[in-house]
């Protein structure tokens, strides 16, 4: 309040973040505080500045609570390692919150800084009932969110991005324009399409329900919600569609995804484990 108070009318009021309460996963290096990626071998490691996505948060007024915990090496859904313990989901104590949401969802912060490849953005904000982004490669900047005791190089993996959990969707268009910002024309260019296209009225959208997956059946469980949410968006006057020409396909998709993510991981699957179904190896394979 009181740099509120000082900076009243002046540019330093306009930090978009000014004291935002945030929470930082821990792959981020974050200075003078351990950086471990869940590994006892790190937990005395302390990086001597914070990543650059931190930087940029903190230089638009971000006031940063904590870190988030993470699995092992970021290798799982779930939020337990040997030197912090475990986090749970704060809606049901017995369940995992997928991720680094836990502190979003549960109303500590306003904003998180996360990061995914095979759904750590997706998971948790499904899990938690919040928002997630998982943005294009190379929007935000990933120099000092490799793993400890490297090198802060500005080199990201093949499928890695790093993006926000917010509790609305204006706040990640918000949180995405501050990570993002200096990333040049193309990343500006991203962030004003997304803002120019913002709109209040569901019946403005056009709606692609996506309700199957050739090689993963979809559960009655699942399927029955969504086919009440199209009914719904569709009364209020959104334009549903359930099939589009523009879908790739998704098997093809999907298998050149296994490829890829068991390319980046650094445990392969065996060869007996290959050619078991492809939807049991994306679920060794995805974190």
């Amino acid at each position: 309040m009181s740099r509120l108070r000082r900076g009243l009318g002046t540019r330093r009021a306009c930090r978009p973040l000014l004291g935002l309460p945030t929470t930082v996963k821990e792959q981020y290096n974050l200075a003078s505080l351990p950086t471990t990626w869940g590994d006892p071998q790190f937990h005395d490691w302390q990086p001597q500045e914070d990543a650059l996505p931190v930087a940029r948060l903190k230089a638009a007024g971000a006031i940063v609570l904590g870190r988030t915990i993470v699995p092992l090496g970021l290798m799982d859904w779930q939020s337990e390692n040997a030197i912090w313990g475990t986090t749970n989901n704060p809606w049901n104590l017995a369940r995992t919150p997928g991720g680094s949401a836990a502190a979003l969802a549960a109303g500590f912060v306003a904003l998180d800084l996360a990061s995914g490849i095979g759904g750590s953005l997706r998971c948790p904000a499904h899990f938690c009932g919040v928002y997630a982004h998982k943005p294009s490669l190379d929007l935000v900047p990933s120099r000092g969110a490799g793993p400890p005791a490297t090198p802060a190089v500005p080199v990201r993996g093949d499928l890695a991005v790093l993006g926000p959990m917010a509790r609305s969707a204006g706040d990640l268009a918000l949180a995405l324009d501050v990570l993002a910002r200096t990333r040049g024309p193309r990343a500006s260019a991203t962030v004003s399409h997304c803002r120019r296209r913002a709109t209040t009225r569901l019946a403005d959208y056009r709606v692609r329900l996506l309700d199957a997956h050739p090689l993963c059946p979809t559960a009655a469980s699942v399927a029955a919600p969504l086919d009440r949410l199209g009914e719904r968006l569709s009364g209020i006057g959104c334009r549903v569609a359930r099939y589009s020409t523009a879908l790739p396909d998704l098997a093809q998709t999907t298998r050149n995804y296994v490829e890829l993510v068991t390319a980046f991981n650094p445990v392969s699957p065996s060869p007996e484990e290959r050619e078991r179904p492809l939807v049991s190896s994306l679920q060794k394979l995805l974190f």
